[in-house]
């Protein structure tokens, strides 16, 4: 039996084109073993999207589908420095005035225990990937470089800010020649006598800047989360990009108990 996936993106706007990437997300949902759930791709064949009453009704619909089966669990970690989540490492050479700060840890809410890392023989690695709901990705660690000051890339969004010299943040894939390198965890430099300054984490990492230079963010994700309407307030279901610094923020603006 496949696992269901609930393919959450944007439709209003270019809806024609939006449309197009929900099913091109479907069809890679199948590819990899699921069976897609994509109510964006369903309901406006009978529900007019430019009616706000019949658009309501549609991500009410869609929000039946996703609810939450009693004494079902998610856990939520927050990024921080260190530990859960935590970002690349930075490091220093001072004789080389190069300078580099730690990349910031992503924040997740998954219905499996367990901080992200694509090597994890306990927590949510990238085979088990499809437990992820939401990823709130962090920034990279900025740098100096013989005095000039670095900022690191911004971290969340589908792709995280690249670092100052080219390192590149993260994606909703990996950048490396594995499926799964930098999935949830940032790389480190291993060598001596040259600065470092760390990725963020994320659904995918960034990458390290060297030698001064800054690392990259890393990226959010968002899947099995629809945006609804309650009570006359909208809540949507996005990430932000080019805002983040440091740790990866996750905002949960509405929770009901059935």
């Amino acid at each position: 039996m496949r696992k269901k996936v609930f393919i959450c993106s944007p439709f209003r706007g270019d809806m024609e084109g939006n449309a197009g990437k929900a099913a091109a997300y479907s069809r890679m949902a199948v590819e990899e073993g699921y069976l897609p759930i994509a109510p964006h791709l369903l309901f406006p064949q009978f529900l007019n999207e430019g009616i706000e009453e019949e658009r309501q009704l549609g991500i009410a619909m869609g929000m039946e589908l996703l609810k939450m089966k009693k004494d079902e669990v998610v856990y939520v970690y927050n990024g921080g420095t260190s530990g859960a989540n935590g970002g690349g490492s930075g490091n220093s050479y001072a004789s080389g005035k190069q300078y580099g700060a730690r990349g910031g840890g992503c924040t997740h809410v998954a219905t499996l225990s367990g901080v992200l890392g694509y090597s994890n023989n306990s927590g949510l690695n990238y085979a088990n990937r499809s437990n992820v709901l939401i990823v709130a990705g962090g920034g990279g660690g900025g740098g100096i470089e013989n005095g000039t000051v670095h900022k690191g890339g911004d971290g969340g969004g589908e792709r995280g800010g690249n670092g100052s010299d080219g390192a590149l943040g993260g994606r909703q894939i990996s950048t490396g020649s594995s499926p799964s390198t930098n999935f949830g965890v940032a790389p480190s430099y291993s060598y001596s006598n040259v600065a470092e300054s760390g990725g963020g984490s994320g659904w995918f990492a960034g990458n390290y800047g060297i030698r001064g230079q800054s690392g990259a963010g890393g990226s959010g994700y968002i899947d099995g989360v629809a945006p609804f309407t309650h009570n006359g307030k909208y809540y949507p279901a996005e990430t932000e990009t080019g805002v983040n610094k440091g740790n990866g923020k996750a905002f949960i603006r509405y929770i009901e108990c059935a």
